[in-house]
C-alpha cells in the first residue's frame, strides 16, 4: 500500500474490511504525532504510550462499527479523552502516597506523628479491602510502577481489564476515604505540601 497517495479516508475504508497493512500505515502515519500531542499534555511517557496504543487497539477492535468522517480528528480527540481519563483515574496516585509518607518528616510533633500513622494505616487498610485481583493490579501500578501493558502481560489480562481494575480501585478508595475522617487528614497534609 503506497502511503503517498492514500488519504486517511481511503486507509480507514481498508481498515474497516480488516486490512492489516492499512492499519499499519495509519499507525505509522499518526503514532508519533499522537504521542507528542499526549506528552505535551501529560508529560509522562509510559502513560502517553499507553493512551496512544489503546486508541489504536480500540480503533482496530471496533473498526466495523465505527463511522468516522475525519479520521485525524477522531484519533486526536480519542487521545485527548484517554488523557482526561488518565488524569481522573490517577487523581489519587502513588505520588500522593509518597507525599503522605514524607509528611511525617516535616513536623515531628506527637499529634502530627499520630495523625500521619493513622492516615497511613487507614490508606493501607482501604487498599487491603479491595478485591484480590483489583488490589494486585493496583499495587503493580502504584507501588511497583508498572504501566498498563506490563501489568496486562504479567497477569495475562487485557489492557482494558487492567484499566477497569485501576479505575475501580481508585473509585473504591476515594469513596472509602470520603466517608471517613481520614480524608481531612489527607487533605490537610496534601494541601500543606502541594
Amino acid at each position: 500500500m503506497n502511503s503517498t497517495f492514500k488519504a486517511d479516508e481511503e486507509i480507514f475504508g481498508q481498515i474497516k474490511v480488516g486490512n492489516p497493512e492499512a492499519f499499519q500505515l495509519l499507525f505509522d502515519r499518526y503514532w508519533k504525532k499522537l504521542f507528542v500531542y499526549a506528552y505535551k499534555a501529560l508529560n509522562h511517557p509510559e502513560a502517553c504510550e499507553d493512551a496512544v496504543q489503546e486508541v489504536f487497539i480500540n480503533l482496530w477492535e471496533r473498526k466495523e462499527k465505527l463511522e468516522i468522517s475525519n479520521l485525524k480528528g477522531f484519533l486526536f480527540q480519542s487521545v485527548k479523552n484517554k488523557i482526561a481519563n488518565h488524569v481522573r483515574r490517577t487523581k489519587f496516585t502513588r505520588d500522593h502516597l509518597d507525599v503522605i509518607s514524607s509528611a511525617s518528616l516535616t513536623d515531628n510533633s506527637t499529634e502530627n506523628i499520630i495523625a500521619y500513622r493513622e492516615t497511613e494505616h487507614f490508606i493501607h487498610s482501604a487498599i487491603e479491602q479491595l478485591p484480590v485481583r483489583c488490589r494486585e493490579v493496583f499495587y503493580l501500578s502504584r507501588f511497583e510502577r508498572l504501566n498498563n501493558q506490563q501489568i496486562a502481560t504479567k497477569l495475562n489480562l487485557s489492557i482494558r481489564t487492567v484499566e477497569t481494575h485501576i479505575s475501580n480501585a481508585l473509585k473504591n478508595l476515594r469513596r472509602t476515604l470520603r466517608d471517613t475522617a481520614a480524608t481531612l487528614s489527607i487533605s490537610i497534609i496534601l494541601g500543606l505540601l502541594s
